[in-house]
This record gives C-alpha cells, sequence and structure tokens, in this order.
C-alpha cells in the first residue's frame, strides 16, 4: 500500500478530506479494489473507537454498494458489534433531522425580546434552542421555582410524542432522561398542570427545540 494512500485513507474515515477530495477519493475506491479493501479493513478496525460506528459503516456501503462485504473484507466475530446496535442509512438520518416548520416557528418565538414573552417562557433558562445532546440528558433551569407542577412533551420531528415527563412545583432545575431516543431533531413542549384554565391562560406555554447526536449526520 502506498504510504501516502494510507494517510488519504486515515483522513477520509476521520472526515478531514474537503468535500471535493472526499468525492474524488470515493470515485478511486469504485474503481480500485486494493484501495477498497484497504479502506474497509481500516473502517472495521475503527469501529470500536467511533460513536456511532455503524452509521459511517452504513454510509460507505451505501456509496459502494452491498455487496462490498462479499468479495472485500471478512470481519471475525470478535470485530461485529451487538446486534442490538441500531443502523441507519443516510436518507433515514437525513429525514430524522428535517425541521418541522410550524414548531420551529413557535420555539425561535422564545428567543424574541423577553419583554413580550408570557410568564413561562420568561422562566426557562435553559436549554437553549439547538443545543446537540450527546450525554443522553437534557437539563431544564428555571431561573425562578415555578409554583405549579408542570408537564413536559418531547416530540419527534413527525410531531410524535415519544416522551412525557412530570415536573414538580416549587423546583428549579430537572433533568429528563434521553437514553431512548434516537439520533434526530426534537421538539420540547412545557405547560403547567392545572386545570384551572385562567392560571394556564396566565402563565402560558413554551416551545423550544433540541438535537440528539447531531454529529452522526455526514459532513
Amino acid at each position: 500500500m502506498n504510504p501516502n494512500d494510507q494517510i488519504l485513507i486515515e483522513k477520509y474515515l476521520n472526515g478531514e478530506l474537503t468535500e471535493q477530495e472526499a468525492l474524488n477519493f470515493e470515485q478511486r475506491l469504485q474503481n480500485e479494489p486494493d484501495l477498497l479493501r484497504a479502506t474497509f479493513a481500516d473502517m472495521v478496525i475503527d469501529l470500536s473507537l467511533r460513536p456511532h460506528p455503524l452509521v459511517s459503516a452504513r454510509n460507505i456501503v451505501d456509496i459502494l454498494g452491498d455487496d462490498l462485504y462479499s468479495d472485500t473484507a471478512q470481519i471475525t466475530s470478535s470485530e461485529k458489534k451487538p446486534d442490538t446496535e441500531k443502523t441507519y442509512n443516510l436518507q433515514e438520518l437525513l429525514s430524522f433531522f428535517q425541521p418541522l416548520q410550524h414548531l420551529e416557528t413557535a420555539a425561535f418565538s422564545r428567543s424574541a425580546d423577553t419583554e413580550t414573552q408570557n410568564p413561562l417562557a420568561q422562566l426557562v433558562v435553559m436549554p437553549e434552542n439547538g443545543i446537540n445532546v450527546v450525554s443522553k440528558q437534557l437539563l431544564f433551569d428555571f431561573d425562578d421555582a415555578v409554583e405549579y407542577p408542570m408537564e413536559l412533551s418531547i416530540l419527534n420531528n413527525r410531531e410524535q410524542v415519544v416522551l412525557l415527563a412530570a415536573i414538580p412545583a416549587q423546583v428549579y432545575n430537572h433533568t429528563l432522561n434521553l437514553e431512548a431516543l434516537n439520533p434526530g431533531r426534537y421538539y420540547w413542549h412545557l405547560q403547567l398542570a392545572s386545570k384551572d384554565r385562567k392560571i394556564n391562560r396566565k402563565y402560558g406555554t413554551v416551545t423550544g427545540y433540541f438535537f440528539v447526536n447531531k454529529e452522526v449526520l455526514p459532513r
């Protein structure tokens, strides 16, 4: 293997090539079996070292074809990832991160002048809109303790409720566990858990958006 090609392989797998350099390299992969075998072998070795490694593997398969495995490399049982690891193709990943316009608009209004916001929106200090969650925990921080319990809903970008949480009264923060969520774009919606319509109207509701593992998207 040409030492320059080995350096090129490492840069490709690390996402360090420019867009044009990556396209040129992928063209070579389709025409040079030896380079393809070396690239795939390096990728297999790298699987246990990368977050979401199977996403990278799936993207390369999408580029080169599913027959990549048949005659280019063999993965030993010790190198295989557990069956519980989820994999996504590029189209699925892109769909997970598509914005939902009316919720984007609602979330954007949260960033407007605080004097025009309702009381509940003014109380929510964190999370900031657009935060990328990699720790599987989303922290809500309040400027002051809310005197009423609240309901927190997490929606995916198909407007399906994927998590519900109850936040008790008189707390200054709340941590939500996102362990069950796939990578993607999500929205949170906060409102009082009160049956008093007058109080609900007074406080209003607040919506924001965040990402889970945005780094899995191709660069």
